[in-house]
């Protein structure tokens, strides 16, 4: 890593060549913040919902009445904690990384290690589904419509054509992706509204309370918690959004109240016409709109081909930038952190490149292990979230919070314990599958931690975000605005103590150098100034500052 001079050298004052800081990581150009409370709620929306397609499988897995509950109260349960807990630490961190930063500043690295590799084996495993599903309601609608067989051939050449028009579209930038979520909502918001006034439709109450005789609680959890999973993942692009303090809580709110309607409306009335649970899987949706109208089954289809062409943009854009913060901080090699400039300004291409070569290879893994072990993953990595979003509560209550999850640490408390719940649940019921994939690849994980720590050996890295962490805890206030001061070995032991003797060495050996220096010339005490925005060590002698940007 490279490193600058800690101090600017002033007449009369002697600087040690060792006094260097380590650069925590490469210097990126700040990001445009695109991304206002309509373009962040269309992503919101395609990144958790994007429609109700692929929905199905949980209606024949459990009929529709334990569906329709799901829907009702997972908002509420689920849904509405992670987004809050999203939108608190999003305003909080509005840094690019989401969950990768959260996790490490909240619970230490191992605890984000792990976090950001289930996120983002979830992430691998999660876009793929889109590719498959676009794929068979397309040979859904081809062989009712059409009539024409796609084959084997032609559902691949599907599955690619959607991975090449995602990867473009996410080179081009957050703002690209963005458009298309807006667009991509109008396209399947249109023929849901309208399904219900179509006169040959006929809706029978009383099938919305049907239960299956045997209830697959693994496909249906797992589907079901599938289609509200993503909101974390809209901290991942914090860095690029507008006024977070205002645009998150709209978005995410916003976007909650549309997904309801966007899996309550096509389930009430494709089960008064299809009453048979049996004949709930993938696809069907498509085939329920064609029986009412054949011009509305021709939107639905459109409408479940570009909702599952946005929701891959979105997941790819949040998974992308993750990757870019765990390259920072030498999760992954670096080199894939390395970001290209197009339209003129950075963009994570080799990150996104990797993602899209990792769904390539899983794309032909049946649909239902992919769900199941994906929500595994998740179930995981949100576990971690949550626990830190509950240890930087108490651990840092002053801490800046432009939104803030309300009722103090009763509320923090209250979100979170119906989610732990759910969480248990749905990982006790996952299956043998779920339990032998996921485990192996968390034993996986955890090694290759153990080798990283060997090979790479403690850094700079190490510290970056609990070093921001021991300042956000002395000073108490909002420190983005300014900095604060107190003397060279107060902040030598804060830091120590938070970061530990392994991980603090390069910094610590920094501020010792600055005191050093600064203590050569100066007649009286020096005082070391730490301000984070950006990251900079003052001396001051007499009143006068010399200073060094990290």
């Amino acid at each position: 890593m490279s490193s600058r001079p800690l101090l600017k050298p002033s007449s009369g004052m002697a600087v040690s060549p060792a006094a260097t800081v380590p650069s925590l990581m490469a210097p990126r150009q700040e990001k445009p913040r695109v991304l206002t409370p309509l373009a962040l709620t269309g992503m919101a929306y395609i990144t958790v919902c994007a429609g109700p397609f692929g929905l199905e499988p949980a209606v024949g897995a459990a009929g529709p009445l334990p569906v329709l509950l799901g829907i009702l109260l997972l908002p509420f349960l689920w849904g509405l904690p992670q987004s809050f807990i999203t939108a608190e630490l999003s305003t909080m961190m509005p840094d690019n990384g989401g969950y990768v930063l959260w996790v490490r500043r909240g619970l230490g690295n191992f605890a984000g290690w792990m976090s950001s590799y289930n996120s983002v084996a979830s992430n691998s495993c999660d876009l793929p589904l889109y590719p498959v599903l676009l794929s068979q309601y397309t040979a859904a609608f081809a062989t009712h419509v059409l009539g024409v067989n796609l084959g084997v051939a032609g559902e691949w050449a599907v599955k690619f054509g959607v991975l090449g028009v995602v990867t473009l579209v996410n080179v081009r930038g957050s703002s690209s992706v963005a458009a298309l979520s807006l667009l991509v909502t109008l396209v399947i918001m249109g023929p849901i509204l309208a399904e219900p006034f179509f006169p040959t439709v006929s809706l029978h109450t009383g099938d919305w309370f049907a239960t299956s005789g045997s209830v697959d609680w693994s496909v249906f959890l797992s589907v079901l918690l599938w289609n509200y999973q993503g909101w974390d993942g809209l901290g991942c692009v914090a860095g690029e959004v507008s006024n977070a303090k205002r645009t998150y809580p709209l978005a995410v709110s916003a976007a909650m109240v549309l997904a309801t309607i966007s899996y309550a409306l096509p389930i009430m009335v494709g089960v008064s016409m299809f009453p048979d649970d049996a004949a709930w899987e993938a696809g069907l949706f498509e085939a329920i709109a064609a029986d009412i109208n054949p011009v509305l089954g021709a939107l639905v289809v459109v409408g479940a081909a570009t909702a599952n062409l946005g929701e891959a943009c979105c997941m790819l854009c949040n998974s992308a930038r993750a990757v870019v913060a765990m390259a920072d901080r030498k999760m992954v090699f670096p080199w894939i952190g390395v970001e290209s400039k197009v339209r003129g300004s950075d963009q994570p291409v080799r990150a996104i490149l990797l993602q899209v070569a990792v769904s390539a290879l899983l794309m032909g893994f049946p649909f239902d292990v992919l769900v199941v072990v994906d929500t595994f993953f998740k179930n995981v990595a949100l576990g971690l979230e949550s626990m830190a979003f509950l240890a930087l509560r108490h651990n840092e209550p002053g801490a800046e919070r432009p939104f803030q999850v309300p009722g103090g640490l009763a509320g923090a408390w209250a979100i979170t314990i119906p989610k732990f719940a759910i969480l248990l649940f749905t990982m006790a019921t996952a299956g043998t599958t779920a339990w032998v994939l996921c485990g192996g690849a968390n034993v996986a994980f955890v090694v290759a931690y153990l080798v990283r720590q060997r090979v790479v050996g403690p850094d700079a890295t190490d510290g970056m975000d609990k070093a921001v962490q021991a300042g956000e805890r002395h000073t108490n206030n909002d420190l983005r605005a300014g900095s604060s001061s107190f003397s060279s070995q107060e902040l030598l032991g804060r830091h120590a103590a938070t970061t530990g003797s392994r991980s603090a060495g390069g910094a610590t050996n920094a501020v010792e150098d600055a005191s050093a220096a600064s203590s050569a010339t100066c007649s009286s005490p020096s005082v070391l100034t730490l301000s984070l925005s950006p990251l900079q060590v003052v001396v001051q002698c007499d009143g006068e500052a010399e200073d060094g940007d990290r």
